[in-house]
């Protein structure tokens, strides 16, 4: 018996992340007591119209997301598929392990 194992992606590239997200339906949106606490940082999410939305998140505009996202060094890890083949919604912000080259990327 074969087994499929799906693999997953890291990226930081802005134009990759915003197309994964969208072709999925989801948006970008912030934890609202994160942002109220400190405006330069936020506990950031993405939502999918397939999720209930929870009540303590705001939508958040693509510029601020990636100013967010860039302010505390995100990465973006991310499935294009599930084992399955079918589009995959699993995706996490995480920690950057910025790299000398990917910094000067987004510099």
């Amino acid at each position: 018996m074969d087994i499929q194992i799906s693999t997953d992606s890291i990226t930081r590239d802005h134009d990759i992340i915003r197309r994964w997200i969208e072709d999925r339906n989801g948006q970008p949106v912030a934890v609202a007591k994160t942002l109220v606490k400190d405006p330069g940082v936020a506990l950031l999410k993405i939502e999918f119209e397939s999720t209930v939305k929870a009540d303590d998140v705001v939508n958040i505009s693509w510029d601020e997301f990636f100013r967010l996202f860039e302010k505390c060094r995100l990465s973006f890890l991310y499935q294009d598929e599930t084992t399955q083949g079918r589009p995959s919604t699993f995706c996490k912000l995480v920690f950057a392990q910025v790299s000398s080259t990917s910094q000067a990327e987004h510099s």
